[in-house]
């Protein structure tokens, strides 16, 4: 490992596979695709805590939190049932576009502030077929 990942481990290697994750199970139920953008952003949190985001930063972070816990207090189970789909495909959509909207603007803040590397990121890819 580099010397400039050496502040890149722990939470960050756990971050960069919650990313990894994310993308692997896009097929995934929506309340499993809640839970694991709660855990991005709860790790996010963490990291970007201990980084000193600028002000602006911290307030992004708080309105997804926000967000967040709006989307998960409409979620109802039946969304994910396929036999009621004709009853839920309008709500569902309106979750899953607030979840992409999340996700982008939680993997700005990751990027912008480098909370994880490229090479953590080949390090989870690689091991994934391993």
């Amino acid at each position: 490992m580099q010397t400039s990942d050496k502040k890149f481990l722990g939470l960050p290697y756990l971050l960069a596979e919650a990313l990894r994750s994310q993308i692997y199970n896009i097929d995934s139920s929506l309340r499993a695709k809640i839970s694991l953008v709660a855990l991005i952003y709860s790790i996010t949190a963490a990291v970007a805590e201990k980084e000193k985001l600028p002000e602006e930063d911290k307030k992004l972070m708080e309105e997804i939190r926000k967000d967040i816990s709006t989307v998960r207090g409409t979620y109802e189970p039946i969304l994910d049932d396929p036999e009621n789909v004709n009853i839920s495909d309008e709500r569902r959509r309106s979750i899953e576009e607030a979840l992409d909207i999340t996700r982008l603007q939680l993997m700005t803040i990751i990027h912008k502030h480098e909370l994880i590397t490229e090479s953590m990121i080949k390090e989870i890819q690689g091991s994934r077929w391993l």
